[in-house]
């Protein structure tokens, strides 16, 4: 969460655009009430570490650290707004499952030893994602429809807007690069929208003020004929 998010949820109602909110844990102490607010308001709350950071670059006594004192804090979160915890979903920070790799669709389903202990630390702890038919194209191919995080199949990438420059790859600068991309069929750097009618996780961020490239890429994908439904 972030001082941003009850006008990012007011936005998501507006539009009946229900979504999965994968708090840090760091997030949720500064802004506790916000993450209660989104379990009462009907969204499902989930865990994106405590400070974010890249997997691969940690060890495995620290990454169940960052996974459990953050599952805590949801458990807490969850309490607080008086609602049962139905769900127990985790992304990685940066899409880093803890080998340090973009899927290609070529060889990718095979695991590192890193990885394959994150992936028991999570279902340790009773994280999974749930089946609703994302398994096919790259999703599939690099084994990630099996594993107990959730990925994405499409990043709007509006969160290169936070420093272009480290980013040129994207060939993004504005948000009209942003939007274009979006109508890009085969985009630079990131994974195509599905085919019509494919069922697709889509990536957005909450940075926080302003909300203007949140805004317009979910108006955007409505315009498109992209269809939101609640894992519920």
């Amino acid at each position: 969460p972030s001082p941003a998010t009850a006008e990012l949820m007011d936005f998501l109602i507006d539009r009946a655009v229900p979504a999965i909110m994968f708090f840090q844990g760091s997030a949720i102490e500064s802004y506790f009430e916000h993450a209660v607010q989104a379990v009462k308001r009907g969204f499902v709350v989930g865990n994106h570490s405590f400070s974010h950071p890249l997997f691969h670059s940690i060890d495995i006594a620290r990454a169940k650290t960052e996974i459990s004192s953050t599952d805590v804090l949801i458990d807490k979160v969850y309490a607080a707004a008086g609602m049962p915890r139905r769900y127990r979903f985790f992304r990685f920070p940066y899409g880093d499952k803890g080998d340090n790799t973009m899927p290609t669709g070529k060889g990718d389903s095979a695991m590192t030893d890193h990885r394959r202990a994150l992936q028991h630390i999570l279902a340790d702890l009773g994280y999974a994602q749930p089946q609703i038919g994302v398994d096919g194209g790259l999703y599939g191919s690099a084994g990630f429809a099996a594993d107990n995080d959730w990925y994405w199949t499409y990043d709007c990438a509006e969160w290169v807007l936070s420093e272009p420059s480290a980013y040129p790859h994207f060939q993004i600068q504005t948000l009209s690069d942003v939007l274009a991309r979006m109508d890009n069929p085969t985009p630079p750097q990131g994974w195509q929208r599905g085919t019509e009618g494919s069922p697709d996780i889509v990536l957005l961020h909450d940075h926080g003020y302003p909300l203007n490239a949140f805004k317009a890429c979910i108006d955007r994908l409505v315009q498109r004929g992209v269809r939101f439904k609640s894992i519920k």
